[in-house]
C-alpha cells in the first residue's frame, strides 16, 4: 500500500489581547524602545512568508492600518488589510492571515476557507480582547465569543478564557516568555489589559504566569486522493488475506 501523506499542518495562534498590534509600530507611553520585542515576534510568526492578509472587520478601526503598516515596513513582504466576507481568492497565496478583535461573526463558508487555508500550512493568528477593562465594563465579552466558535469550529481546542489581568502597559520579560521557535530573540513583549487563553503551547504569560497568547498545530487531514489511496489500500489487504487463509488451512490438513 503506497504511504499515505497528508497535507500540511497549519499553525493557529491565539491572543487575548489585540494591543499587540499596536505595539509594532507605536510605544503607546513607553517610547519605540519598546516595540523590538513585538517587531522579532511579528517576523518569527511570518517565518519565511512574504504575504500577510488582515480581516480590518474589527472592534477598533485602527488595528488593520496598524498591522499592515508594521508588515509592509518589512523588507520584502507585502500585508494587505480587506473588509467583508473572507474568500478562498483573498486568502490565495497568503502565508499569514491575521484577524484581531472581530466585530462581527464568522459564517460557516468563511471558516471551511479558513480551515482550507490552515491544511495547507497557513498560520492563522486570531486575537480577541480583555473581557472587562479597569472599571468592569464589558469590553471583549462579544468579541471573544465569536473567536470561541470559530476555533470551536475549526476543531481546535485553545480557546480565550474570561479572566482579565494586567491593566494597563504591560511587557512580558524573563519567565513570562516561554522557550518557542517564535519567540526566539524576544526579550520584551509589550500587551496590555488581557484576558487569559487556556489550551495549546504558551508563549507569552502575564504576570500572574498565565498564558495570554498561546499556539497550537493544527493536524493535518489527508487531502481526498489520499483517503482514496488508503481505502483502496485497505481493500487490497482484505483480498491478501481471504486468500491466504485457505492456504493455512490446506496446509494443516
Amino acid at each position: 500500500m503506497a504511504a499515505a501523506v497528508p497535507a500540511s499542518a497549519g499553525t493557529l495562534i491565539v491572543a487575548g489581547d489585540a494591543t499587540t498590534a499596536f505595539r509594532l509600530n507605536t510605544g503607546v507611553t513607553t517610547g519605540a524602545a519598546s516595540l523590538a520585542g513585538n517587531v522579532t515576534f511579528a517576523k518569527n510568526i511570518l517565518g519565511g512568508g512574504t504575504k500577510v492578509s488582515i480581516m480590518g472587520d474589527s472592534e477598533n478601526f485602527g488595528i488593520a492600518g496598524q498591522l499592515t503598516n508594521a508588515y509592509n515596513s518589512f523588507a520584502g513582504v507585502t500585508a494587505t488589510g480587506f473588509f467583508g466576507t473572507i474568500t478562498a481568492e483573498l486568502l490565495a497565496g497568503t502565508d499569514l492571515f491575521m484577524a484581531f478583535f472581530p466585530s462581527r461573526a464568522f459564517t460557516v463558508a468563511e471558516t471551511g476557507v479558513i480551515s482550507d487555508f490552515l491544511s495547507r500550512g497557513g498560520t492563522f493568528f486570531v486575537a480577541g480582547e480583555s473581557e472587562r477593562d479597569a472599571f468592569g465594563n464589558a469590553l471583549g465579552q462579544f468579541s471573544n465569543a465569536r473567536v470561541n466558535t470559530l476555533l470551536g469550529n475549526l476543531g481546535a481546542s485553545i480557546s480565550l478564557g474570561k479572566e482579565s489581568l494586567d491593566i494597563s502597559d504591560q511587557f512580558a520579560t524573563g519567565a513570562e516568555i516561554v522557550a518557542n521557535p517564535l519567540t526566539a530573540g524576544v526579550q520584551s513583549f509589550g500587551y496590555g489589559l488581557t484576558t487569559t487563553v487556556q489550551g495549546g503551547q504558551a508563549l507569552f504569560l502575564t504576570n500572574d504566569l498565565k498564558p495570554f497568547v498561546a499556539v497550537q498545530t493544527l493536524g493535518a487531514v489527508p487531502e481526498p486522493a489520499t483517503w482514496a489511496m488508503m481505502i483502496a489500500g485497505f481493500g487490497l489487504t482484505g483480498v491478501v488475506m481471504r486468500r491466504r487463509r485457505p492456504e493455512r488451512q490446506a496446509a494443516h490438513a
